[in-house]
């Protein structure tokens, strides 16, 4: 089971052992197909279904994955460049108090969202993987993206779902390795 239904299936509830074997023959393998199933059999609480969500941090991972490819100084300088355009579009959205419905700390106000189940591990992941690999804090740079961090990662429903950080750096060091060639 991926990121976002690991932690979606830990929101609502459910043993992480029998989530697979209830989805099994009925979804393949479709993140979003899972995560309109599980709103619909457990609509408490409500997260919303995949196409309910906001467009916070579109486009975030492929600048993320850009800018850690890129090795000459001045092609990591404009990738870099991009990659902080699109965490300041979430860092100023967040600033703002999210959407309409909202006060913080999510993106969808006070409740957690399908985008936060979708972007708060990738927001994990660039600040993990740019401290390490290219000396750059993005929740100092960017607060707002601190701050949304930190609510989302205080949750319980992360702490029971989230990989080891030492984990995520290792395996992105392989690939980090891999993009050097």
């Amino acid at each position: 089971m991926a990121g976002k239904e690991r932690f979606e299936v830990a929101v609502k509830g459910l043993p992480k052992d029998g989530a697979k074997s209830s989805f099994e023959g009925k979804l393949g393998d479709y993140s979003a197909a899972i995560v309109d199933y599980i709103e619909d059999e457990i609509p408490e609480p409500p997260l919303g279904k995949s196409g309910d969500s906001k467009n916070v941090g579109e486009g975030l991972f492929p600048a993320f994955v850009s800018y850690l490819q890129s090795f000459d100084k001045a092609e990591e300088k404009e990738k870099r460049s991009y990659l902080r355009t699109k965490l300041q579009e979430i860092d100023t959205f967040l600033q703002a108090g999210g959407g309409a419905d909202s006060h913080k700390p999510y993106i969808h106000g006070k409740s957690v969202g399908p985008n936060d189940l979708e972007l708060a591990p990738k927001i994990h992941h660039v600040q993990l993987v740019t401290k390490q690999f290219k000396d750059w804090d993005v929740y100092t740079a960017f607060p707002a993206i601190g701050e949304y961090a930190g609510a989302m990662q205080n949750r319980q429903s992360w702490k029971n779902t989230k990989y080891e950080d030492g984990l995520v750096i290792q395996e992105w060091g392989d690939k980090v390795k891999s993009f050097k060639g």
